[in-house]
């Protein structure tokens, strides 16, 4: 493979650089001297975390309010409804017990991990029930 430039591993390419900061090449070279040392501290923040024995890319956990709307009675409740109608609507089970469509579907999508499968809803590893 080839050789790669400095400015072919640029975030912006040059012609983007001129229309966003037309006649002001100084500012340009400021600006990408900033997004460059912004990427240089930030591989050096993870590097330091990865020699410090970090494993995994992933987000750790963050303080903050607990979920009190999704529990394992709550759960326990949404599963039976849907397997009482397996062809129910997202919305239909949201309204039921009265949740916003966004919980409902990580209840259910997340959770519970059913899929919609010719408008009825099947577990994702089908087993014997």
């Amino acid at each position: 493979m080839g050789e790669c430039s400095e400015t072919s591993r640029d975030a912006i390419g040059g012609s983007d650089w001129d229309r966003i900061m037309p006649g002001r090449p100084h500012a340009q070279e400021r600006a990408k001297a900033l997004i460059k040392s912004g990427f240089q501290m930030i591989r050096q923040k993870w590097s330091a975390r990865f020699r410090a024995g970090r494993e995994s890319v992933g987000d750790d956990q963050r303080p903050g309010q607990t979920n009190t709307v999704i529990t394992s009675n709550f759960i326990d409740k949404v599963d039976d409804l849907v397997r009482s109608d397996r062809h129910v609507t997202l919305r239909m089970l949201a309204l039921k017990v009265d949740v916003s469509y966004g919980t409902m579907w990580t209840i259910v999508q997340d959770r519970l991990r059913f899929r919609k499968v010719c408008s009825a809803w099947v577990p994702k590893q089908l087993i014997d029930q």
